[in-house]
């Protein structure tokens, strides 16, 4: 995956790093991704998934195909939540 911000790389944490959210900095650290910092205007970031990052597509595969089979099922759920709120 490559990223053009013109600031040479995303920012950490969710964007803008106040909703404490996982960015591609944190995946960077703990090993899932690399990343290449390119020359040239405006700066260019190269990302790239690790054999560990890409290790991860299994499980993630097979909870997208459980939400994708169990969606109808949630939302549902979610709606008779909602009408009768919390």
């Amino acid at each position: 995956m490559s990223v053009d911000d013109g600031l040479g790389g995303l920012p950490a944490a969710g964007g803008d790093g106040d909703d404490g959210g996982v960015g591609v900095v944190d995946e960077v650290d703990d090993g899932l991704v690399t990343r290449t910092q390119l020359p040239g205007v405006p700066p260019r970031v190269d990302y790239e998934l690790t054999d560990l990052g890409a290790a991860s597509r299994p499980p993630i595969d097979a909870l997208r195909t459980w939400i994708h089979t169990h969606s109808a099922q949630i939302l549902a759920h979610r709606e008779s939540y909602d009408a009768v709120g919390p």
